[in-house]
């Protein structure tokens, strides 16, 4: 590495020479944060994805019966919560992230996306050969990284390491893309739904249903009908 800092509010950090796709141009921070620094983010996470969670369902009626998003405001812990991830593995972080984000939704009434039985997400991919991924977690992520479940071209630049992060709730699926650089685009029922350039997103799909997301160049099926025609 190329050095180590301590830096406010990120912990112990190790700056690390990585290739030119990075937000830092030649250098990324590595990030080890204490127990503390890390519930302190989970909580910041938490309350921001809660809030556009139940901005998106005042939208919507209360119904998780169709696909809905909602702008989420780029903070200084979500980039610091996406580099504690790239400095270890996600599911550890997520583990974290579970609990508090299901209490704030409660705190919230977001009722809708916590009843029902959890189903498996069925997720297709280019990079996979449109091959069928069943993913019966809670929370997984998509990105380049070979920590994540669903791993995108690890030569696109376009994608981030870890673009987004998927959260498998009883009544919903909730896809938050809090830190990329390209953003993401969902397509559901026909309809085109997306982030502007360099804008953070919460996306709500309902279970079952079908959706396409549009990360760089790559495109991502979920519970996809249509994978024979492609």
């Amino acid at each position: 590495y190329l050095a180590k800092m301590h830096m406010p509010g990120f912990g112990e950090c190790v700056l690390k020479k990585v290739d030119q796709s990075c937000n830092f141009g030649t250098a990324t921070v590595a990030c080890h944060l204490g127990d503390e620094d890390l519930d302190d983010l989970s909580f910041s996470f938490a309350e921001d994805v809660s809030c556009a969670v139940e901005q998106s369902l005042e939208r919507a009626g209360s119904s998780i019966s169709t696909a809905c998003s909602c702008p989420l405001q780029p903070t200084l812990h979500l980039r610091q919560l996406y580099l504690a991830m790239i400095s270890t593995k996600p599911h550890l972080i997520f583990e974290i992230l579970a609990v508090p984000l299901k209490d704030r939704l409660l705190h919230k009434s977001c009722h809708a996306v916590l009843e029902g039985p959890r189903l498996p997400i069925r997720v297709n991919s280019q990079r996979a050969g449109w091959s069928e991924q069943v993913l019966d977690k809670e929370a997984f992520c998509i990105g380049r990284a070979n920590t994540c479940e669903v791993q995108l071209d690890e030569h696109d630049t376009t994608c981030s390491r870890i673009h987004m992060c998927v959260f498998n709730l009883p009544g919903s699926i909730i896809l938050v893309d809090g830190w990329s650089y390209s953003s993401t685009k969902l397509e559901y029922d026909g309809e085109l739904t997306a982030s502007p350039h360099g804008t953070s997103c919460v996306f709500l799909v309902p279970h079952g249903k079908p959706a396409i997301l549009y990360i760089g160049r790559e495109m991502i099926l979920i519970n996809s009908k249509r994978v024979e025609s492609l």
